[in-house]
């Protein structure tokens, strides 16, 4: 089976996402060390630590069975 995590179904052009390396069929598995198992936990992480004043966030995923370690930025 798939590893639990959120799946990027969609990476628009020019979104910071796009900008920061994240690729259609990764797997987010955690974001900031927190495992995460659906979209708005992403969300509620990225935009906690954004109200807190940072600019990019850790992101644990798996690629192509490969597991990855990305900053998103923005």
């Amino acid at each position: 089976g798939l590893p639990s995590g959120v799946q990027v179904l969609t990476v628009p052009v020019g979104t910071p996402a796009d900008a920061s390396g994240l690729k259609e069929g990764d797997i987010i598995v955690r974001v900031e060390g927190q495992s995460v198992r659906s979209v708005v936990q992403v969300w509620e992480i990225v935009s906690r630590a954004a109200d807190d004043g940072a600019h990019e966030v850790d992101l644990d995923l798996i690629r192509e069975k490969q597991a990855r370690a990305l900053k998103l930025r923005w």
